[in-house]
């Protein structure tokens, strides 16, 4: 089944990473898992974009834990922002990648 993502799916994760930036502007840290990625509607997928661009450089580390090889790949170009590194794990790998982002 596919899952279609909508701005209203997106806009409380946004909302989410607006508060912690404001709380702590520098040397956040996030941990993520993509199990499954739907479809995005092209409104929620340019807000997440204006949302990467805004928030991307009060993050120093991510660590992304996926078993789909083209969200690696996706997830690695965030290495060419200045200050932020993106490791990708294996879901096999998974406490690896707890502990990579706790260090």
């Amino acid at each position: 089944m596919d899952i279609r993502y909508t701005i209203y799916d997106i806009r409380p994760l946004i909302d989410e990473v607006k508060r912690k930036v404001a709380q702590y502007p520098t040397n956040l840290r996030a941990y993520a898992e993509y199990i499954s990625v739907g479809s995005i509607s092209p409104k929620a997928f340019w807000e997440d974009l204006n949302a990467d661009a805004t928030y991307l450089s009060a993050f120093e580390k991510a660590a992304v834990v996926t078993d789909k090889e083209w969200v690696g790949s996706l997830a690695k170009l965030g290495n060419l922002f200045p200050g932020l590194t993106i490791q990708v794990f294996l879901f096999s790998e998974r406490e690896q990648a707890i502990d990579w982002i706790s260090q």
